[in-house]
């Protein structure tokens, strides 16, 4: 995973002009995929930077107040504000930097930006099936993959960006967000299902029919939620699964093809071929000779 993100992490870096459409507009400082966060100085920045924790445990810390952080939390660092995180162990972190472009954005986006910045809501816990981490992790899967283009790639960026604003803000201070949080509910539970059912075929019209809704209104929600529609969502989640199968089981490639919905293992190689560069038996050799060079080079203590 952590080598997949890295190369993510290059292409998103390219990405280094400004982000946005006719309500806001963003730019982008940095990026960052971090497998192995400990300590960082007391610091503060002029911009936002929020972390996802994929792995790990620590603390995030503003002032004489500590934020415990585990698996699974979101956590906010806002402009001006000193703060530090720190961890013994390590933590397998995300992260983005940015701000936004006044001159391009509207005034009720600018008010939700700003309610980011006087806002309690530092650090939110349990957000892995939240949208805000979903999109996250589906940008980096889109990244990974290199088949997408950049005009999809900074669709699913802005939406990430814009995200931010509904995890962290306050409602009370911004505009109403009733049809936002509609949207990603309804993909919420569209993206819950996917990975659930995997090893079943997942069409549009039957997820939409499921969700008593049309399938362009359900084809609309992911592009504009996701960044991607719902069948390249859904070969994501496939690839996805089928790495983490390779990577930490056993299990023979046709059970995995079929765990992960390919109907024969040929497609299923063909396809991953196709998305990651090489075969998937090849691929599980290789993730493994990872582990064990990686494993040799730990320090004894």
């Amino acid at each position: 995973m952590s080598d997949r993100w890295l190369d993510a992490k290059r292409l998103l870096d390219s990405f280094d002009a400004e982000i946005g459409n006719r309500d806001v507009a963003f730019s982008i400082h940095y990026w960052g995929v971090s497998p192995n966060h400990k300590d960082n100085p007391v610091h503060r920045h002029s911009f936002f930077e929020v972390c996802f924790v994929v792995e790990g445990e620590g603390i995030y810390a503003e002032g004489q107040i500590e934020h415990p952080l585990r698996a699974g939390t979101l956590f906010c660092s806002r402009p001006g504000v000193h703060h530090q995180i720190r961890s013994r162990s390590g933590m397998y972190l995300l992260f983005v930097a940015f701000e936004a472009i006044e001159a391009k954005s509207s005034p009720g986006m600018l008010r939700r930006l700003e309610s980011m910045k006087r806002t309690g809501r530092i650090v939110i816990a349990d957000c892995d099936s939240s949208p805000t981490v979903l999109l996250w992790r589906a940008l980096l899967d889109m990244a990974s993959g290199g088949k997408h283009s950049r005009e999809a790639l900074a669709s699913a960026i802005h939406a990430l960006l814009v995200s931010f604003q509904v995890a962290f803000g306050d409602e009370e201070n911004g505009e109403p967000s009733v049809p936002l949080k509609l949207s990603e509910r309804h993909v919420k539970r569209a993206v819950l299902f996917i990975r659930n059912n995997l090893s079943a075929p997942l069409h549009l019209r039957d997820m939409a029919a499921y969700m008593n809704m049309s399938g362009r209104h359900l084809s609309r929600l992911f592009t504009d939620t996701l960044g991607m529609s719902f069948s390249e969502y859904v070969r994501t989640e496939r690839m996805r699964q089928a790495e983490e199968l390779l990577a930490s089981t056993d299990m023979p490639l046709k059970e995995i093809a079929q765990e992960c919905g390919f109907q024969s293992i040929h497609y299923f190689t063909r396809a991953f071929c196709e998305s990651k560069g090489i075969p998937p038996g090849k691929y599980r050799e290789a993730r493994r000779d990872a582990l064990r060079h990686s494993k040799k080079s730990e320090p004894v203590v």
